[in-house]
């Protein structure tokens, strides 16, 4: 994914975490170095691991 999508992503997502989480839709955020890319840091924000393997 382009990093300016991911942004737009992350940005977009921030504001709608407080809701996710209280719907039980997104889990509790995963911490994150700050210059970590959008995508991993849009990941961890919804409560994903980008490192998890299955």
């Amino acid at each position: 994914m382009p990093e300016a999508t991911a942004e737009v992503l992350l940005e977009f997502s921030a504001r709608q975490a407080p809701i996710g989480r209280e719907r039980g839709v997104f889990g509790a955020e995963v911490p994150m170095p700050d210059d970590a890319p959008a995508l991993d840091r849009f990941l961890r924000l919804i409560g994903r691991d980008p490192a998890w393997k299955a």
